[in-house]
């Protein structure tokens, strides 16, 4: 009787929750930045131990889930029917996990609305890659500034050298 019971609850539980989709994305963040001896500031992100975890966390941080739901046109989406603050609600759904072997970043997002799943996961991923795209871009800068602003202290020691040396010949 118990078992006939736990079968008609079970079967009445899935018919009304429907189906239960899981989107996903993967991604590897590589580690890579400007090797210089005295930019420490530049280095520290990548010298990390825990490289993928921040990169993980980065990726359920507020910044990146307000502007994936901006970006996204995503008001008027099904799976946002009775949700009253949609990053809070995005922060409890999104799971990103890291692989205990690797450093690949799990990006999923469980829906019965396969659409709207997939819509907010691309959404996510693509706004980690621009934010990174332009931090990636102000490092360049950064480094760039260090080496012109290397190049004239040496600049300025080479002349200062070659003054010397004519005054003294």
């Amino acid at each position: 009787t118990c078992t006939i019971v736990a079968v008609v609850l079970g079967s009445v539980y899935v018919a009304r929750r429907g189906t239960v989709w899981q989107a996903s994305s993967r991604l590897y963040v590589e580690r890579t930045g400007p090797s210089i001896p005295s930019a420490d500031n530049l280095l520290m992100a990548a010298n990390s131990k825990n490289y993928a975890n921040t990169q993980a966390a980065l990726l359920r941080s507020t910044p990146i889930l307000a502007k994936a739901l901006d970006t996204r046109g995503l008001d008027d989406r099904e799976i946002f029917a009775n949700v009253d603050n949609r990053i809070a609600w995005m922060k409890s759904s999104l799971q990103v996990k890291v692989g205990r072997n690797d450093d690949i970043i799990s990006v999923s997002l469980k829906s019965t609305n396969v659409e709207d799943a997939c819509t907010l996961v691309n959404a996510v991923v693509e706004q980690y890659i621009a934010f990174h795209a332009s931090k990636k871009q102000s490092t360049r800068t950064a480094f760039l500034e260090h080496l012109t602003d290397t190049k004239d202290k040496h600049t300025e020691q080479l002349i200062a050298s070659e003054k010397e040396m004519t005054s003294f010949k």
